[in-house]
């Protein structure tokens, strides 16, 4: 009895280290395993921290050239909209340049205007007929709004023009006249817009005008007939030239006449 209790002693005693001993390896064993498993996801994190790093390193740097592209082309938009406002600047000082001339412009031509208007009675018929266009634009009272600048001055110089060519001139015209009740067609020589001399194939009438303020009035001088057709032979140059006298009215009695 007392054997078997010592033996179970014994057995306990060697036992119980065995049983000690094997879960100190299980445990060092899992301690091992779990290193291993900690050393593992370590390296993989690192593994994969390394890649985020390197494609953080790409993306600073693709960042820093798209900020320093972004800062020169911010410097550029600045200048661009410096010279923008510069150009603005100089554009509105062209403007009201543009406008006080465009003032001034149209202030000029209203005084052309109105003295064209005034030089029109002179006008001989077939000279009012040649700037027909151009005359009735310049007395037109809407013409302001009717015509631009550039077509009110076109209207006007032509009309100016049209009448220093013919004051510097010896002008030849075919008008009618009525005279006795009949219209016939004279030959009228035009010392400018000083005085003019009419005449008929015939030279059997003839007579002078000067111009007044409704236009031109003539006078019948018959007795000047062979003196204008030598005139307008000359003119013409059908006759040599030579010195035809002819009178220089002051003022002239009005015939019945159709211009």
């Amino acid at each position: 009895m007392n054997n078997s209790r010592t033996f179970a002693v014994i057995f306990a005693g060697i036992t119980l280290p065995c049983w000690f001993a094997c879960s100190e390896v299980k445990g060092a064993r899992q301690l091992i395993a779990e290193w291993v498993e900690t050393e593992r996801i370590i390296s993989s994190e690192k593994a994969d921290w390394d890649a985020d790093r390197e494609l953080l390193k790409d993306l600073i740097a693709t960042l820093k050239v798209e900020n320093e592209s972004l800062d020169k082309n911010l410097a550029k938009s600045e200048a661009e909209m410096a010279d923008v406002s510069l150009h603005r600047a100089n554009l509105n000082k062209r403007h009201l340049k543009a406008k006080d001339a465009v003032e001034v412009l149209a202030e000029k031509i209203d005084s052309l205007e109105l003295r064209a208007q005034e030089l029109l009675p002179a006008f001989p018929s077939p000279l009012r007929d040649r700037v027909a266009r151009f005359a009735e634009a310049i007395q037109d009272p809407k013409r302001s709004s009717k015509f631009s600048l550039r077509e009110r001055l076109e209207n006007v110089v032509a009309v100016l023009q049209a009448a220093n060519l013919f004051q510097q001139g010896v002008n030849l015209e075919k008008q009618k006249f009525t005279i006795g009740g009949k219209t016939r067609e004279f030959q009228v020589l035009y010392y400018g817009f000083s005085v003019g001399y009419f005449v008929n194939a015939a030279a059997t009438t003839a007579g002078y005008g000067i111009p007044g303020k409704d236009g031109w009035n003539w006078t019948q001088d018959d007795g000047l007939a062979s003196k204008v057709k030598e005139a307008v032979a000359i003119r013409n140059k059908r006759a040599m030239a030579t010195f035809v006298e002819l009178p220089i009215p002051s003022k002239a009695r009005p015939i019945e006449k159709k211009e």
